[in-house]
Formats: C-alpha cells, sequence, structure tokens
C-alpha cells in the first residue's frame, strides 16, 4: 500500500461514518447502543460533518502527497490523519470501559486503529526514514 490509496481508503471510510452520522444520527449511534436527546443528535451531526470533512480533504490530497504538493500541507494532512484516529480510539475505549457504548465501539477502534497506524508508518515513519537515506 501506499500513501495514495491509503488516502483513497481514509477517504471513504471517513466518508461513510461521517456521512451516516450526519444524515441518520438516530440509526448510527444504535449501531453502538446509544440513545440521545435532540442536543445530543446535533453534536453527532456535528462529528459526522467534521470526519466527513477530513475524507473530502484526504480524497483530494490523495494526487498530491509524496512530492506532488506542498511539505507543510502534507505534514498537516498526515498529522490529521493520526491525530484524529488517535484521540478517538482514546475516547470511544473510555466510553465502552464505561458503559457507555456496546461491544460494537470496537469495531470503530480497530478501523481507526489500522487506519491511524497506516498512516503513521506511510506519512511519518517512511518519510523519516527516506529523509535518514539522502
Amino acid at each position: 500500500m501506499n500513501i495514495r490509496n491509503l488516502a483513497i481508503v481514509s477517504a471513504v471510510v471517513a466518508g461513510l461514518f461521517g456521512l451516516t452520522a450526519l444524515l441518520v444520527p438516530v440509526q448510527f449511534l444504535a449501531l453502538y447502543g446509544v440513545e440521545l436527546p435532540e442536543a445530543g443528535l446535533v453534536m453527532t451531526r456535528l462529528f459526522g460533518a467534521h470526519v466527513l470533512a477530513i475524507g473530502v480533504l484526504d480524497w483530494f490530497a490523495r494526487n498530491d502527497l509524496r512530492g506532488g504538493g506542498r511539505p507543510g500541507a502534507e505534514r498537516g494532512i498526515v498529522l490529521v490523519n493520526v491525530l484524529s484516529p488517535a484521540l478517538t480510539i482514546i475516547l470511544v475505549v473510555a466510553a465502552i470501559l464505561g458503559g457507555l457504548v456496546n461491544a460494537f465501539g470496537w469495531v470503530s477502534v480497530a478501523i481507526l486503529a489500522v487506519i491511524g497506524l497506516a498512516w503513521l508508518y506511510l506519512g511519518l515513519l517512511e518519510r523519516s526514514g527516506e529523509a535518514a537515506a539522502t
């Protein structure tokens, strides 16, 4: 897998999660065994909008990664795709352990871990290895 393909996979996954949370928050939260009042559904839609925006960012950046764009912009895209899953994993695990979310939360943790670690490796670690080799 290369970083371009990872950006495509990330865009699709973020797009699916984001659109689902944005358009059908009740059904999205039901997967996790969560029911919220209207204010909570608004917050879920906000979450969905932000995740969808990351998906759009990844989609349009897919051809500009690895030398096709600006290094600072690339580093920012990579960091968003490492930090967002890492922070979300912490929150989801806390919610699972606190009994707020059912076992389906582990599916999200697994997906986020794979994507976040792939971005960490392909976007940061592999890149620093290339810089050290030159």
